[in-house]
Protein backbone atom coordinates (compact mmCIF):
# COMPACT_ATOMS: atom_id res chain seq x y z
CA UNK A 1 0.00 0.00 0.00
CA UNK A 2 1.11 3.56 -0.64
CA UNK A 3 0.29 7.20 -0.05
CA UNK A 4 -2.27 8.41 -2.53
CA UNK A 5 -0.33 11.54 -3.53
CA UNK A 6 3.12 9.96 -3.92
CA UNK A 7 3.97 6.38 -4.82
CA UNK A 8 7.42 6.57 -3.21
CA UNK A 9 6.49 8.30 0.06
CA UNK A 10 6.63 5.96 3.04
CA UNK A 11 5.95 8.32 5.92
CA UNK A 12 4.74 11.78 6.87
CA UNK A 13 6.07 14.05 9.61
CA UNK A 14 3.64 15.61 12.10
CA UNK A 15 5.14 18.30 14.35
CA UNK A 16 3.78 19.22 17.79
CA UNK A 17 2.95 22.94 17.98
CA UNK A 18 3.31 25.14 21.09
CA UNK A 19 -0.49 25.03 21.45
CA UNK A 20 -0.26 21.33 22.28
CA UNK A 21 -1.85 20.30 19.00
CA UNK A 22 -0.18 18.68 16.05
CA UNK A 23 0.42 20.50 12.78
CA UNK A 24 -1.67 18.13 10.70
CA UNK A 25 -1.22 17.84 6.94
CA UNK A 26 -4.27 19.05 5.02
CA UNK A 27 -6.09 17.30 3.64
CA UNK A 28 -5.35 14.44 6.00
CA UNK A 29 -4.77 11.28 3.95
CA UNK A 30 -7.21 8.41 4.24
CA UNK A 31 -5.61 5.35 5.76
CA UNK A 32 -6.36 1.66 5.77
CA UNK A 33 -5.64 -1.19 8.16
CA UNK A 34 -1.88 -0.91 8.69
CA UNK A 35 0.12 1.89 10.33
CA UNK A 36 3.39 2.25 12.20
CA UNK A 37 4.16 5.11 14.62
CA UNK A 38 7.72 6.15 15.48
CA UNK A 39 8.19 8.64 18.35
CA UNK A 40 11.16 11.00 18.42
CA UNK A 41 11.35 12.48 21.95
CA UNK A 42 14.22 14.86 21.04
CA UNK A 43 12.18 16.79 18.46
CA UNK A 44 8.74 16.08 19.97
CA UNK A 45 7.68 14.87 16.53
CA UNK A 46 5.85 11.76 15.50
CA UNK A 47 6.58 10.00 12.24
CA UNK A 48 3.62 8.07 10.98
CA UNK A 49 4.05 5.49 8.26
CA UNK A 50 0.60 5.02 6.82
CA UNK A 51 -0.34 2.74 4.00
CA UNK A 52 -3.00 3.69 1.51
CA UNK A 53 -5.05 1.91 -1.09
CA UNK A 54 -4.11 1.76 -4.75
CA UNK A 55 -4.93 4.56 -7.16
CA UNK A 56 -7.47 4.16 -9.94
CA UNK A 57 -7.95 6.05 -13.19
CA UNK A 58 -11.26 7.00 -14.72
CA UNK A 59 -12.47 5.28 -17.90
CA UNK A 60 -9.90 5.51 -20.72
CA UNK A 61 -10.62 7.26 -24.01
CA UNK A 62 -12.90 5.58 -26.52
CA UNK A 63 -11.45 3.91 -29.59
CA UNK A 64 -10.91 6.05 -32.68
CA UNK A 65 -13.58 5.88 -35.41
CA UNK A 66 -12.98 2.68 -37.37
CA UNK A 67 -10.21 1.68 -34.95
CA UNK A 68 -9.82 -0.56 -31.94
CA UNK A 69 -9.13 -0.36 -28.21
CA UNK A 70 -7.59 -3.37 -26.45
CA UNK A 71 -8.23 -3.14 -22.70
CA UNK A 72 -9.04 -5.69 -20.02
CA UNK A 73 -11.23 -3.31 -17.99
CA UNK A 74 -8.56 -2.68 -15.32
CA UNK A 75 -8.53 0.89 -13.96
CA UNK A 76 -5.78 0.44 -11.33
CA UNK A 77 -2.36 2.06 -11.39
CA UNK A 78 -0.26 0.46 -14.14
CA UNK A 79 -3.24 -0.65 -16.28
CA UNK A 80 -2.65 -0.52 -20.02
CA UNK A 81 -4.83 0.37 -23.02
CA UNK A 82 -3.68 -0.13 -26.62
CA UNK A 83 -5.31 1.87 -29.43
CA UNK A 84 -5.11 1.33 -33.18
CA UNK A 85 -6.65 3.15 -36.15
CA UNK A 86 -7.90 0.10 -37.99
CA UNK A 87 -7.03 -1.44 -41.35
CA UNK A 88 -4.70 0.58 -43.58
CA UNK A 89 -4.48 3.54 -41.19
CA UNK A 90 -1.99 4.77 -38.60
CA UNK A 91 -1.77 7.51 -35.98
CA UNK A 92 -0.10 10.68 -37.27
CA UNK A 93 2.27 11.83 -34.50
CA UNK A 94 5.12 14.35 -34.30
CA UNK A 95 7.48 11.36 -34.54
CA UNK A 96 5.79 10.06 -37.69
CA UNK A 97 3.15 7.39 -38.29
CA UNK A 98 2.52 4.86 -35.50
CA UNK A 99 0.51 1.64 -35.66
CA UNK A 100 -0.52 1.77 -32.02
CA UNK A 101 -0.73 4.21 -29.14
CA UNK A 102 -0.34 2.79 -25.62
CA UNK A 103 -1.71 4.56 -22.56
CA UNK A 104 -0.99 3.61 -18.92
CA UNK A 105 -2.87 4.49 -15.73
CA UNK A 106 -0.40 6.64 -13.80
CA UNK A 107 -0.09 7.10 -10.05
CA UNK A 108 -1.63 10.57 -10.51
CA UNK A 109 -4.89 8.79 -11.55
CA UNK A 110 -4.50 10.16 -15.09
CA UNK A 111 -3.87 8.18 -18.25
CA UNK A 112 -0.44 8.77 -19.80
CA UNK A 113 -2.09 9.56 -23.14
CA UNK A 114 -4.82 12.18 -22.78
CA UNK A 115 -5.71 12.41 -26.47
CA UNK A 116 -5.39 10.31 -29.61
CA UNK A 117 -3.62 11.79 -32.63
CA UNK A 118 -5.57 11.73 -35.88
CA UNK A 119 -5.62 8.59 -37.97
CA UNK A 120 -4.18 8.80 -41.47
CA UNK A 121 -4.24 6.41 -44.39
CA UNK A 122 -1.10 4.28 -44.47
CA UNK A 123 -1.64 3.19 -48.10
CA UNK A 124 0.89 4.37 -50.59
CA UNK A 125 -0.71 5.52 -53.81
CA UNK A 126 1.14 5.00 -57.06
Amino acid sequence: MYFEDDLHKTEIKVQCKSTGFYDNPWPWPKCVKSNKILNNPKTNAILIALFFSANYCSQPMQKPDGGARVWDGNLAYGAEVIYSCGPNAMFKTDEGLKETIVSHCQWSKLWSQDYLPPCESALEFI
